[in-house]
């Protein structure tokens, strides 16, 4: 996971396409970008302020869009570290940039266009599949924002996107950079290895407290128990609501109804059509067709329907006459509201329908979630209601029958200090960062999440991290210290024995003075391909020596080192298609450099103002 947020944020691309090209408004709530604030500014371009709030909402978003790709070890601590703050600093200030760059050159995106998207955007879709004016207000209502504010805010980054898009178009390499970097990439090199593994050395002995003692001091970050709190939780779910819900079976029955057309699947048919201008015309290519002559050849145009429904073809007449077939054959001469045709079906596909009884159970599920998340409602203004009057959780809980449980250890990944995970917190959406942002004692408010579900949960105590004691992990200390030890001299072993061979030993002979066989990989490799042996980097390595000179490299997947050399080279064969592909990559990439000077230079000319003290201190109060 740390490699992988390591590779993100080396990336200009992620920067560019993620933090730009994107739909901002969406992912990150600029509602506070552009609009007046009584905050502090964080950061201030030319007119444009972004607020304390912004950047945190800002910076909160970000925090949990990433937690979703990177998982649970994925904290705020671990984000910070990684440089979360200024990735953020950095794709909010872009932003403004390029919308400023966007407004002084022109690009302006017409009130039609504007429109187009909204409506195409299934955000805002209905249950119908399609643009729901409800749904779009209910969106806007959680985002904060009015129908004008919410358009500008679009328009402004469809603008940037076209801007983009347009300074970076039409980038292009030559050939022949193309064919160098093609035999750089693809050339090949046939390996021989032989692999050091523990085994060929002995276990290292205990080396007593002293040294432990020093590995444990120099590593003390990674046997660091972190903080724990213990929590009670009162939550109310639409799910456990449903199980108790009674739905009439008429409900069921009407609702199976209407649902009918969408759960069934209609009768397709594959449809050959000769459409004529004339009726004579029709008629003459419809008794040669009698008479034996191929469809396809017997006049008029042709025009091939594969597995259409009956409502997908345009011509009433002609679906009709298709479609009153019993089996598959010829019509007759069809006088159709666009032109004259005769139509062959040649297969029929039945349609099918799912049954009341097949789909009885998950309707009746449907319905007890709707009425249950009715009766949530209302619930959870009962429950506010007796919090806000001081009741405590479990009194609440006890009177109105809602479950109340206590986690007596938890960490801010959601486990219990055994390691195992506590499904029943992680569960519940924001849970856990907002009991970590609260004190010992504290209480939340009645939150909903995102599923419909309320909770309220109680710090009921803290249990500080510490540093554990040497004694209490004495056992682990002596492992870790093994394996790197044991690591430590195996690469030892191999960098001695790849000097010998290079030195001018015989490899093999090398090999089995170490009780090692000399292996070689099923077929030569390139520089970019790994196995469960090379690393890239291994073979980057031995693409970089001269043939037959040894390398030692840890092997890529378990424990053990390598020695290997290159015995042969092989030079890429000449493929059209594969140096084709490299050169659109390589126009890609110089693509986004050019993008990426144009930022650069943008973000120079601009007033770039950000103020460090105040963002210091919005950084400080951010609970790790």
């Amino acid at each position: 996971m740390i490699e992988d947020i390591r590779k993100a944020t080396r990336s200009w691309l992620a920067m560019i396409v993620i933090g730009l090209l994107v739909v901002s408004f969406a992912l990150w709530g600029v509602n506070d970008i552009f609009l007046p604030d009584p905050n502090p500014a964080i950061i201030t371009v030319g007119n444009a302020e972004v607020t304390a709030d912004g950047f945190a909402r800002e910076l909160d978003l970000a925090f949990r869009q990433n937690r979703n790709q990177y998982g649970s070890e994925y904290t705020m601590a671990v984000a910070l570290d990684f440089g979360l703050t200024d990735q953020v600093v950095d794709q909010i200030v872009t932003r403004i940039v390029l919308a400023n760059l966007a407004a002084d050159i022109g690009v302006r995106t017409s009130d039609n266009e504007l429109a187009r998207q909204i409506a195409g955007n299934p955000t805002f879709a209905g249950a119908t599949g399609t643009f729901d004016r409800n749904t779009y207000r209910e969106y806007l209502y959680q985002l904060r924002l009015t129908d004008t504010q919410f358009e500008e805010l679009m328009r402004t980054d469809m603008e940037r996107t076209q801007l983009l898009a347009s300074l970076g178009g039409g980038a292009n390499v030559p050939r022949s950079m193309a064919d160098m970097y093609y035999a750089y990439a693809y050339e090949q090199r046939a390996l021989e290895y032989f692999v050091l593994r523990p085994a060929a050395i002995d276990t290292p002995s205990d080396p007593g407290n002293d040294v432990l003692q020093v590995y444990f001091d120099a590593n003390a970050p990674r046997y660091q128990a972190p903080e724990y709190r213990t929590v009670t939780v009162l939550h109310m779910s639409p799910d456990e609501i449903a199980e108790s819900v009674f739905v009439p079976e008429e409900d069921i029955r009407t609702m199976y109804e209407v649902r009918r057309a969408s759960l069934s699947e209609p009768e397709r048919r594959t449809i050959r059509q000769l459409t004529f201008s004339t009726r004579a015309e029709a008629d003459a290519a419809y008794a040669a067709i009698l008479a034996g002559a191929p469809f396809d050849f017997a006049g008029g145009t042709l025009i091939e329907l594969n597995e259409v429904t009956t409502m997908e073809v345009i011509d009433t007449a002609v679906s009709e006459a298709a479609f009153s077939l019993t089996a598959p054959g010829l019509t007759s001469v069809i006088e159709g509201s666009l032109a004259v045709s005769i139509v062959s079906v040649d297969n029929i596909t039945p349609g099918t329908e799912v049954a009341f009884e097949e789909v009885r159970d998950e309707i009746r599920d449907d319905l007890a979630i709707r009425i249950a998340s009715e009766e949530l409602y209302a619930l959870s203004r009962t429950v506010q209601d007796q919090y806000a009057g001081g009741l405590d959780l479990e009194n609440i809980g006890g009177g109105l029958n809602l479950p109340v449980f206590t986690i007596d250890a938890v960490d801010i990944n959601g486990q219990s200090s055994d390691g195992a995970r506590l499904e029943s917190l992680l569960s519940i959406d924001g849970l856990l960062d907002n009991a970590f942002n609260l004190g010992e004692g504290g209480q939340s408010q009645l939150e909903e999440t995102l599923d419909g579900s309320f909770y309220i949960v109680r710090v009921d105590s803290i249990t500080p991290d510490r540093l554990f004691e040497f004694a209490e992990i004495r056992d682990e200390l002596l492992a870790d210290w093994r394996n790197e030890e044991l690591s430590r001299l195996l690469t030892d072993m191999a960098e001695a024995a790849a000097a010998r061979i290079n030195r001018g030993d015989d490899f093999a002979t090398v090999a089995a003075e170490l009780g090692r066989q000399v292996r070689t990989p099923d077929a030569a490799l390139r520089r970019s391909e790994t196995s469960e042996i090379f690393s890239r980097s291994a073979l980057q390595r031995l693409f970089s020596v001269p043939l037959n000179d040894a390398i030692a490299a840890d092997v890529r997947l378990g424990q053990g080192s390598i020695v290997a050399r290159a015995t042969s080279v092989t030079a890429a064969e000449p493929n059209d298609e594969n140096i084709t592909q490299i050169q659109l990559q390589l126009a890609e990439n110089f693509q986004g450099e050019v993008l990426q000077a144009i930022i650069d230079e943008a973000r120079a000319a601009a007033n770039v103002q950000i103020n460090q003290s105040a963002l210091t201190d919005l950084i400080n109060q951010i609970p790790r």
